[in-house]
């Protein structure tokens, strides 16, 4: 997936329903432009009333060219799997699988979709416009939602270690223990129950209705990769709302299996592989000392931490801690003992400042996001080292999903962004439900 661009690609990945093409994924399909096809928004026209008014869903020049090569593709595979012919990428066939039940495509089916501007719509004809709003069509159509992408991630993956070790044991696991194999046996079976409590092997095929709701809860996204191809994953804890949790009746089991779901995401669909690693920023931004006195804030933050060591390691780059407070490192300390050493090697803190904006230029390169540079932090932070406020407008969301994939930039709303959102929103469609309205 690019990570700093949001122009058309004629890849395979521009017509996935998701970003279920990652930057490993091969296939390739001629002009095949429509991206989110099958991600269930209508383009903001689900409320017109004249049918025509929407244009077709690809621009006439290519539109004939985008299905015959769609229509190609899912031919190729079938007969590949025919003939039992191995292509090395049994979610790619999966993924090929979904876009035929979502598009419906056949040699004699028509090519255009009509109004829906990615073609697809519930058991009643209606669109879905990706914010959990829908709109009656005139054409009736009986059809049953199409069946969910069933995906399963286990723990272990092909060249992780486990097929050779003698004790199924992924290399991650034995380095994190320091090849201390009994250590990192109880850490991997500690591993297993947990994938076991929150059934995370099948965790991407189930819907998520939450997902705005956590998105909101805390800004977190991926805002590209680094210059060294690794994805960039950006989090404001500080700004971690708990009266949006109250609103929405979520909790912090939600939180915290929305994180999993995300990182689940990550490794599986946006970035698989094994050895695949990713450069985390904390823009500790707003940071005060209410939140180290406020034991839910402290509570939830322990609890994240020490459930992505304990079930992801050896999946760090660097940790940039950015807009520190002079005080922080008390706070660091706090968080400190939870670490493993090999990961606090990793960890970088800055402060605001020219020198801080000039080490995120380095660090991410054309994926920083514009508000990750500094601004004039002296009035806030002397506030926040009083204990004051923290400066921050709590009267609005941090940001708003965009539905045009030509408004994303690095941050809030990255491409990586716009697909992710994408696919959870054709999962929520194949089972027939939307997502939860933020209030």
């Amino acid at each position: 997936l690019p990570s700093s661009s949001c122009s058309s690609s004629s890849s395979y990945s521009s017509f996935l329903p998701a970003p279920f093409a990652s930057r490993r994924t091969t296939i390739s399909i001629s002009k095949a432009t429509a991206s989110g096809f099958a991600s269930g928004d209508d383009g903001g026209h689900s409320n017109d009333d004249d049918d025509d008014d929407d244009g077709p869903l690809l621009d006439d020049d290519f539109e004939e060219e985008y299905f015959d090569g769609l229509f190609e593709e899912i031919t190729r595979r079938k007969k590949q799997r025919e003939r039992n012919e191995p292509d090395g990428n049994d979610v790619v066939n999966q993924l090929v699988d979904f876009i035929e039940q979502r598009v419906g495509i056949t040699k004699n089916s028509p090519k255009k979709r009509g109004r829906s501007k990615y073609g697809l719509r519930d058991g009643n004809g209606d669109n879905d416009n990706g914010n959990g709003n829908t709109a009656s069509t005139n054409t009736t159509n009986t059809t049953q939602p199409p069946t969910p992408l069933l995906l399963n991630f286990p723990a272990t993956t092909p060249n992780d270690g486990s097929q050779t070790d003698p004790d199924g044991l992924p290399t991650r696991f034995l380095q994190m223990k320091k090849h201390n194999r009994d250590e990192a046996k109880a850490a991997f079976a500690e591993h297993l129950q947990w994938r076991e409590r929150f059934r995370v092997d099948t965790l991407l095929s189930r819907p998520h209705p939450k997902y705005d709701v956590c998105k909101a809860m805390v800004p977190h996204y991926f805002s590209g990769r680094d210059p060294h191809d690794n994805v960039v994953f950006v989090q404001r804890p500080a700004i971690l709302d708990f009266e949006i949790m109250r609103r929405n009746n979520a909790t912090i089991e939600d939180l915290l299996l929305h994180y999993i779901y995300v990182i689940e995401y990550c490794w599986n669909i946006l970035d698989p592989g094994h050895d695949r690693i990713m450069t985390n920023v904390l823009d500790m931004r707003g940071i005060s000392f209410r939140n180290m006195r406020n034991q839910e804030y402290v509570g939830f933050g322990k609890r994240f931490v020490q459930m992505m060591s304990a079930n992801y390691p050896g999946r760090s780059y660097k940790t940039l801690i950015v807009n520190a407070p002079t005080w922080f490192h008390a706070l660091y300390k706090l968080f400190k003992p939870l670490l493993r050493e090999s990961t606090r090697q990793k960890i970088v803190i800055l402060k605001a400042g020219e020198q801080q904006d000039v080490a995120l230029k380095f660090y991410l390169g054309d994926s920083l996001p514009e508000d990750l540079l500094s601004g004039d932090f002296n009035t806030k932070e002397k506030k926040n080292e009083e204990g004051g406020d923290d400066g921050l407008d709590r009267s609005h969301r941090y940001f708003i999903p965009v539905d045009d994939e030509e408004l994303c930039a690095p941050g809030p709303n990255s491409l990586m962004e716009f697909h992710m959102r994408r696919f959870c929103i054709a999962q929520l469609h194949a089972h027939n439900t939307t997502l939860q309205e933020v209030i």
